[in-house]
């Protein structure tokens, strides 16, 4: 599962050689050979020769079924092969991505997963179109058939233990509003274009994966800036692979690009965004999209899950520092890509390859460890009674050294009743202090700091004393007995 980066690159590059020398629109991206060099041989044709968008959507949508509420979905197990994601709507025309990516998957065999290649093949897209990518998190094995993603729908398994009573409005532990979508309904809220509606369920099924608004900002306008929607077909969408798995898979219903320069990354969807105004409309595929006024050349296209940036006060404001700062831009989507890319993997421990970032709060990094060790006993009572540390190194041990730290370490107040011993990690109470104050208490601690022999003796007479303080004692008790008889 150790697969650099380098060399998948190098697999990519070796997929387009020998592509006709003269032909135009040649693919940086590394898939324009995969079939046939002719144009009427290839199953799928390119967006502005380029099919970078598509495989940023299949990475997307492979790891966009997560949902923190129990953890299921993502694209560790590459189930996105298997319905029933295979067969959602959002995921139309994936299975053409998956096919052209067989040909590494083949070259690779076991040493190279399916969901791996799906999350690299994302990467190297976003790269190529001269997107910024923080690193890359493999280690993911793939499943033998799509069971664990059963709970997630449609299916009776989910009906079960989280039904969704309106399709539209689902909750959690569902991720998406609506069945067989990623996230939300991108006409608007149960398909009505409604942009302030639309708010609350971005919001909603964002939070559901984890994402807070800046997060959410820097997917949505990232994503949506490579490529286009497509597919307005007059006759519908027909009939998904569950229902005929022998005939191409449906087309949505949605067509348009949301940026000018749709095969390039940079900040003109947030720019386009924040500057045009914008009139809703009746697609090509008889369903509302929305259009600048007055439109462009070439036309630029938004959804109402895009509008919806524009009537949420946090949206508008991250939107629009994003159309006004490119870094900002690059350095908020970069970690959110990998948070999604990553969320499904756990620990960075899990991570493997030679491009893994710094570990990132999502994955709950483990605090630092303490200089001096505790015992779970102590570390329990420790924070029951809501103090700091140890009155000394050696907690666990019956020795003299608490009376050896209290009279040669320097106390420090650190809060109403706590003192720290300088950079050490050693508490004392006041009460502790205290036995420094009085003479005849000191010259105990004294005692008992340069003889552990004398302590030891003493503690135990002390403490065998105050725990058979309650006890009656031989005489009375046989007295009580004799009369208790009587």
């Amino acid at each position: 599962m150790n697969v650099r980066l380098a060399a998948f690159v190098a697999a990519l590059a070796s997929l387009s050689a020998g592509i006709d020398a003269g032909r135009s629109g040649s693919c940086p991206f590394g898939f324009d050979k995969v079939a046939s060099v002719k144009e009427q041989d290839r199953f799928l044709a390119r967006d502005f020769g380029h099919y970078g968008g598509l495989f940023i959507r299949l990475a997307w949508h492979c790891n966009g079924s997560y949902r923190r509420a129990d953890g299921r979905g993502g694209c560790d197990g590459g189930r996105i092969r298997f319905n029933p994601e295979h067969s959602w709507a959002d995921n139309t025309n994936l299975d053409k991505a998956l096919k052209l990516l067989n040909p590494i998957k083949e070259k690779y065999g076991d040493a190279l997963s399916w969901g791996d290649l799906i999350v690299l093949s994302g990467d190297v897209a976003i790269k190529s179109m001269g997107g910024p990518v923080l690193g890359f998190c493999g280690g993911r094995r793939d499943d033998a058939d799509g069971t664990s993603s059963l709970q997630l729908g449609p299916s009776a398994e989910q009906e079960a233990v989280a039904p969704c009573e309106v399709d539209g409005q689902c909750k959690e532990p569902l991720g998406p509003t609506t069945m067989g979508l990623i996230y939300v309904n991108p006409e608007g809220p149960m398909g009505k274009p409604d942009p302030v509606g639309s708010v609350a369920d971005v919001r909603d099924t964002f939070k559901r994966m984890g994402m807070d608004d800046r997060e959410t900002v820097a997917l949505i306008g990232g994503g949506h800036a490579f490529g286009k929607t497509h597919g307005a077909c007059p006759t519908g969408p027909g009939p998904s692979p569950l229902e005929d798995p022998r005939t191409r898979g449906p087309a949505p219903w949605l067509r348009g690009s949301v940026d000018i320069h749709a095969h390039q990354v940079g900040n003109g969807y947030f720019k386009g965004l924040t500057s045009f105004e914008w009139e809703k409309f009746d697609g090509p595929g008889g369903h509302v999209q929305w259009r600048p006024v007055p439109d462009t050349n070439p036309p630029v296209r938004m959804l109402t899950a895009d509008i919806a940036l524009l009537h949420d006060e946090s949206y508008l404001k991250i939107s629009k520092e994003f159309a006004a700062d490119q870094a900002a831009l690059d350095e908020a989507f970069s970690h959110a890509w990998y948070k999604l890319m990553s969320r499904d993997m756990g620990p960075v421990a899990r991570c493997r390859g030679n491009d893994i970032p710094p570990v990132q709060p999502f994955q709950n990094p483990l605090p630092r460890r303490p200089r001096t060790c505790r015992t779970s006993t102590l570390a329990a009572q420790q924070k029951a009674l809501g103090f700091s540390g140890s009155y000394s190194n050696s907690s666990a041990t019956l020795s003299n050294e608490y009376f050896k730290v209290l009279l040669n370490e320097t106390w420090t107040a650190v809060s109403k009743k706590e003192f720290k011993a300088g950079d050490k990690d050693i508490y004392m109470l006041d009460t502790d202090l205290a036995l420094l104050e009085a003479p005849e208490l000191k010259a105990s601690v004294e005692k008992f700091a340069s003889n552990e022999f004398a302590f030891k003796q003493t503690f135990s007479k002390a403490w065998n004393k105050v725990m058979t303080a309650d006890h009656f004692k031989a005489t009375a008790t046989k007295q009580l007995v004799h009369y208790i008889l009587q």
